[in-house]
């Protein structure tokens, strides 16, 4: 993947997810949460950094959805190999700009 396109998904993420963190504790105490019924812990600090961790992944999630979605239809249905490296039969083979269909 290219170093780039990483930093442009997890820049934005880093500072939404710091946001997010900053307004979820500032209303929910880490003390009152509970999974599937069990306390989550005594140790506010731990569910403050799993909180950033979480929010961090569902926005970069969302920043690489983004980027996937903007692709065109000739970047996501273009071969990745050569016209000489291709399977026989293959449509683009000969043809370099044909469209697989």
């Amino acid at each position: 993947m290219n170093p780039r396109l990483l930093i442009h998904l997890l820049w934005p993420a880093f500072i939404v997810a710091g946001v997010a963190n900053a307004v979820f504790f500032t209303i929910v105490d880490p003390i009152d949460l509970s999974l599937f019924g069990w306390p989550i812990g005594n140790n506010r600090l731990a569910a403050y950094t799993l909180g950033f961790f979480g929010f961090w992944a569902v926005a970069a999630g969302s920043s690489a959805l983004t980027c996937f979605f903007q692709r065109s239809a000739a970047e996501i249905n273009q071969c990745p190999l050569e016209p000489e490296g291709r399977p026989p039969g293959c449509p683009k083979r000969e043809d370099p700009q044909a469209n697989c269909g």
